[in-house]
């Protein structure tokens, strides 16, 4: 899936997506930068610029995953330690 985020520091729109076509719908997918691939045609520096900013935006969300990982990795513990 193709998407667009409006830079602030480029002040362009930015076309992207993730490498992975398959894990990007996977509930507990933590990406990683090295995922995020930039499809506006930009020089080296403004990619970089771009794929840093784009980052530094997702983190919240990512957050939330982790966050939800570890509560699912919790609730498993302590249903496993209930059944001993």
């Amino acid at each position: 899936m193709t998407c667009f985020y409006k830079s602030d520091l480029l002040n362009k729109v930015i076309k992207w997506e993730w490498s992975d076509k398959d894990k990007q719908y996977w509930l507990t997918w933590i990406p990683k930068k090295r995922d995020l691939i930039i499809l506006t045609e930009l020089n080296k520096e403004d990619t970089k610029t771009a794929k840093n900013e784009l980052w530094d935006n997702l983190q919240e969300a990512l957050n939330d995953t982790k966050e939800l990982i570890r509560k699912k990795r919790k609730l498993n513990y302590a249903r496993r330690k209930q059944q001993i």
